[in-house]
């Protein structure tokens, strides 16, 4: 049995065979989607499936409306996706990825910035609440190039935030006992309401993971458009109809492997316990 805790929060795979119109976007979770500015499906560039989405750099982006899937609390998390600009940010000129903006003093952002300062450009997450930064992560080791596509993510592992070019790991991000406020906004893919730059280029196969770091080590990136997966997300009972928790084990016998389960006198299909820790569900097999 596989149980995934954790919520598929938003995919946008841009594929033509899921419109009726080019100007009209589904999320493959459900949720309703706006279309802002002159966003629109382009089948001039994909990565995958023949289409993309094509964001013109001024005031175009896809927004959401605010759900519990956005509230990361203390949870792993990871936003990915493919991008390939016509043009790269221009000086102290914000291209926005992903936010979530109440106010200035309040927000979550992904976005790529040139700072005039250094003239380098830099990746960047960073998380505000109450005025003040709850985290700050950014690196500059990386220049983009127009006219290439590349895999963006950035995740949240436990008390570690990382970004990931090209399936490679960035530097370490660490603080401790950080909670994602829960902001009350809409959620928004190639914009943040402050600002009325977005990304200037294509953005394919977008998508927002709840409850899961999908990558804790280089990674070969996606070859195919993401599946929409069947996501079991709430309290799932073992050996209880009524579980307390996320995950409940009770009453199931401990067993080191498959073999001493059925030396113990289990049959195919019969669940127990390692014993190992963390304690591993285990079925008969």
């Amino acid at each position: 049995m596989l149980v995934k805790l954790f919520v598929l929060a938003l995919t946008f795979n841009f594929q033509l065979s899921t419109f009726s119109s080019f100007s009209q976007f589904k999320d493959e979770t459900g949720k309703t989607v706006t279309a802002n500015g002159n966003v629109q499906i382009d089948v001039a560039q994909s990565k995958f499936g023949g289409a993309s989405g094509l964001f013109d750099g001024t005031g175009d982006y896809l927004s959401l409306t605010d759900n519990d899937d956005w509230n990361f609390g203390t949870g792993d998390y990871t936003i990915d996706f493919w991008v390939r600009f016509n043009n790269i940010p221009t000086t102290s000129t914000p291209m926005f990825f992903y936010s979530q903006y109440f106010d200035a003093g309040n927000c979550i952002n992904f976005y790529l910035w040139k700072w005039a300062t250094d003239n380098k450009y830099y990746l960047q997450h960073n998380i505000y609440s109450g005025g003040t930064w709850k985290i700050y992560y950014q690196i500059n080791t990386w220049t983009p190039s127009t006219n290439t596509w590349y895999h963006l993510a950035v995740t949240r592992k436990g008390d570690t935030w990382n970004f990931w070019i090209n399936g490679v790991k960035q530097v370490d991000y660490t603080l401790s006992g950080i909670a994602v406020p829960d902001f009350n906004a809409v959620v928004t893919v190639g914009s943040n309401p402050a600002w009325t730059t977005s990304p200037d280029g294509w953005i394919d196969e977008f998508r927002v993971s709840k409850g899961i770091a999908r990558w804790t080590s280089d990674f070969t990136p996606p070859t195919s458009a993401y599946s929409y997966e069947n996501v079991i997300y709430g309290k799932v009972g073992i050996g209880t109809t009524n579980p307390t928790s996320k995950l409940q084990v009770v009453g199931l016998p401990v067993y080191a492997n498959n073999a001493a389960a059925i030396a113990g006198g289990l049959t195919a299909g019969a669940f127990y316990r390692t014993g190992a820790d963390p304690d591993v569900v285990c079925v008969v097999h």
